[in-house]
């Protein structure tokens, strides 16, 4: 329950302070929200892969959906 919470703290922390940074630049090029985004797909992107798909592989029955 411990990691649970503390997993929970980060990500609202995050989460604000991300919030934050958006509401201080708001005056940013059109080249930096683009160098942002392309980071936060590549962030999404790693926590796809190694979050959900390696340990779902690790934990393969043998059964498939595809015949």
């Amino acid at each position: 329950m411990y990691i649970v919470f503390l997993t929970a703290l980060g990500v609202g922390l995050a989460t604000i302070i991300g919030a934050l940074i958006g509401f201080l630049f708001k005056k940013e090029s059109h080249k930096f929200n683009d160098l942002i985004l392309s980071f936060a797909a590549g962030v999404m992107l790693c926590a796809a892969v190694f979050g959900l798909i390696m340990p779902s592989l690790e934990q393969d029955t043998g059964s498939s959906i595809i015949i």
